[in-house]
């Protein structure tokens, strides 16, 4: 009697654990397995998942209309307004975005003055990147800005006047330029990348060059000057007199190429 009572309690016990795991909740599943059987991704996960708040919840951002000059007219887009600019600097934005919306150089060099003045980085940044755009056009307006006191910002003109410098073809303007940035520089990898440009140049221009920089440049720009002289010519530098001395004996003027 004892042992049926206590296979009935046993099997009352079996069956609530039923009800409660089985019945109630349904069959058990996988891993991503949805209640019907399929793969899809479980109830759980879904509910636990992040909620991305929507732009209605956080604000949505404020943007204004401006007016972009084009050929036939103006065209009207669309820019983002920044909360924490100055309505100073919101201004030079938009300014920036219109001439460049028109591809205007001058527009863009028009800016330059009050865009330095500016104590906001991504105001001159936005001018850096308008400049660079414009390629060769824009070298000697991008040299202020290789001194910016934002090293990114610097770095960012330095890249975009060294892309540009490639692009000119005449050795002695490309000379020119050379020198007139190593007055100012005093990134290692930019001079570096500066004196290879001298590489190309025929000797007499580029050791002339050369000495120059040695004379008027920073300190890292006559130290880059001076590697490339001792690659030119296979001589540590010393002097002008040494360097005449050396294109004396050594210089040969290039060949012209005959079209």
């Amino acid at each position: 009697m004892k042992k049926l009572l206590l296979l009935l309690v046993v099997l009352a016990v079996a069956a609530a654990v039923y009800f409660v795991f089985f019945a109630k909740w349904g069959e058990p599943r996988g891993p991503g397995q949805s209640q019907d059987g399929d793969d899809s991704a479980s109830s759980l996960i879904a509910e636990n998942a992040p909620s991305v708040p929507s732009a209605a919840s956080e604000g949505a951002a404020k943007k204004r209309k401006v007016k972009i000059p084009v050929a036939d007219g103006f065209i009207e887009a669309e820019v983002v307004e920044d909360e924490d600019m100055s309505p100073e600097d919101q201004k030079l934005m938009d300014a920036i975005y219109e001439a460049m919306g028109g591809e205007n150089y001058a527009a863009v060099t028009s800016l330059i003055s009050d865009v330095q003045a500016s104590a906001n980085p991504a105001v001159r940044s936005e001018l850096v990147d308008a400049l660079g755009s414009f390629g060769k056009k824009a070298l000697v307006e991008l040299l202020p800005f290789m001194a910016d006191p934002d090293p990114d910002i610097a770095e960012s003109a330095r890249d975009q006047w060294t892309m540009a410098l490639s692009d000119v073809t005449n050795e002695k303007t490309k000379c020119r330029y050379i020198e007139s940035a190593t007055g100012i520089l005093t990134d290692d990898d930019c001079l570096d990348a500066m004196m290879t440009e001298l590489t190309d140049c025929d000797d007499r221009l580029a050791i002339q060059t050369i000495v120059n920089i040695i004379s008027s440049g920073t300190p890292q720009a006559v130290a880059a000057a001076k590697e490339q002289y001792e690659f030119i010519t296979g001589e540590e530098y010393t002097n002008v007199a040494d360097a005449e001395a050396w294109l004396q004996e050594n210089y040969e003027p290039e060949e012209e190429e005959v079209e």
